[in-house]
């Protein structure tokens, strides 16, 4: 009988140790993969806390619009983590940062393709998940409400198809094109009436797993707008 109880104490105690070993395996693993430090030839990286230059997921970036700004020479990949942005740049001024001015905008560059959906640490494309991680684009700039809210949350401009431009993986919302004034953008009058999602002068970038919600516009086409 003593032995029978020492073989179930044994027994018990190897479980436990077991699943003791167990877990401090998984919370290694989970601790050292993936490596913040992993970095990539013309990728760059953004988090909605990011205080970095982009060059990995452990430096991200916040700024979404200079990281685009910065592969628009060589072409490339922004990579953005789950959470919400909101447009710091006017989009005929990318260099200036000027954070309540409504003509800012995510401005897509010759050659850049833009991927949200990631957790944060991914090495692969492929391992992100858009549905799940949701990445949302905003054109809320205030608390001032619509009347004050970005005229295009996304702005593409003399874009061919041929420069391999993408947008994949986010939620566009809080657009509000509600003035028939023109912004001039690369040498293009583009209406602040229009488009106030996504709009695409003649620009033809692939836009792919996007979702346009609560955007506005006199001209109705409020999530979207292609010309010609």
């Amino acid at each position: 009988m003593k032995i029978l109880k020492l073989f179930f104490t044994f027994v018990a105690f190897a479980t436990i140790f077991a699943a003791c070993e167990e877990k401090e395996i998984f919370l290694e693993r989970e601790q050292k993969t993936p490596d913040d430090g992993w970095s990539a030839p013309n990728i760059r990286f953004v988090k909605e806390n990011g205080t970095g230059d982009g060059t990995t997921w452990g430096k991200a970036s916040n700024d979404i619009q200079l990281m685009l700004n910065e592969l628009a020479e060589t072409g490339g990949e922004v990579w953005v983590a789950k959470g919400t942005y909101i447009p710091v740049r006017p989009a005929n001024n990318l260099e200036t940062v000027d954070s309540l001015n409504r003509d800012n905008s995510f401005v897509l560059r010759k050659g850049v393709k833009l991927y949200g959906g990631f957790v944060g640490n991914e090495r692969a494309l492929d391992t992100r998940n858009w549905q799940h991680n949701k990445t949302i684009l905003s054109g809320n700039l205030s608390s001032f409400g619509a009347s004050g809210n970005a005229y295009h949350v996304v702005l593409a401009v003399n874009i061919s198809k041929e420069d391999s431009t993408l947008i994949d993986g986010f939620s566009i919302t809080d657009g509000s094109a509600n003035t028939g004034v023109v912004n001039i953008i690369s040498g293009e009058s583009i209406p602040r009436s229009d488009g106030g999602g996504i709009c695409c002068w003649k620009a033809s970038p692939t836009i792919s797993n996007i979702i346009l919600k609560n955007n506005y516009a006199i001209l109705q086409r409020f999530c979207f707008l292609i010309f010609p």
